[in-house]
């Protein structure tokens, strides 16, 4: 979905009223996972941690028209806990739509204000780390892996600071950094892949400040 949006706003910006630009991005976003934390350690899994953030990519574009811009952008990325008994492989995703206007605008830096709405989700796949068995035995018990999801709807207040390379009407280049907070206003509502609930699983909500950093092409003056 998000990169349908970005291929909508590049042909509008083809148009003689508005400008666009679109490019690659990192996302550093750092969730507090706390609970989710608790929740592992108190299932018998002291040895497993998230700790700090985690890196995300994706690509992101945006047209303006005048002084408003009209955007949005995508995210994935993984991380990856491991004991000796249980592996937890930890997959963000994301996507949003975004309104913001131009608030400063020169040769060398444009600041852009916005407001984002979307989702922000991630999904657990516990898998037991393997040993060999016999083939009837895993007929008879076969679950080795589970995956669990949550997430939902995200608002993001952000700032983008874009840094002209090349502010020409032929072949511009910028780079840019956005200074975000992805808010779930929702509980966490843990769930399977088939839809399945998971009962009382942690408020853990995949949010929290993200920097965003990459390089965009179009847009010059």
């Amino acid at each position: 979905m998000a990169y349908l949006m970005i291929l909508f706003f590049i042909s509008q910006s083809s148009s003689s009223n508005s400008k666009g630009f679109m490019g690659y991005q990192i996302m550093y976003l750092t969730p507090d996972f706390t609970t989710l934390n608790q929740a592992f350690h108190s299932g018998g899994q002291d040895s497993i941690n998230f700790t700090g953030g985690i890196y995300t990519q994706g690509l992101g574009g945006y047209a303006m028209s005048k002084s408003i811009l009209l955007g949005g952008f995508g995210f994935k990325g993984t991380m990856v806990n491991e004991t000796d008994s249980i592996s937890v492989k930890s997959e963000f995703s994301g996507g949003f739509f975004e309104l913001g206007t131009s608030l400063f605008r020169s040769g060398l830096l444009s600041i852009y204000p916005l407001l984002g709405i979307g989702a922000s989700n991630v999904k657990l796949r516990l898998r037991a780390i393997q040993k060999d068995e016999r083939f009837q035995d895993i007929i008879s018990n076969p679950a080795r892996l589970s995956t669990i999801k949550t997430g939902g709807l995200s608002i993001e207040p952000a700032v983008i600071f874009q840094f002209w390379i090349k502010n020409k009407k032929s072949q511009p280049i910028s780079i840019f950094i956005k200074v975000s907070y992805l808010y779930l206003p929702k509980e966490a509502n843990w769930t399977f892949e088939d839809g399945a609930e998971v009962l009382g699983g942690p408020d853990f909500r995949p949010g929290g400040v993200a920097i965003t950093s990459g390089i965009f092409l179009g847009g010059g003056s």
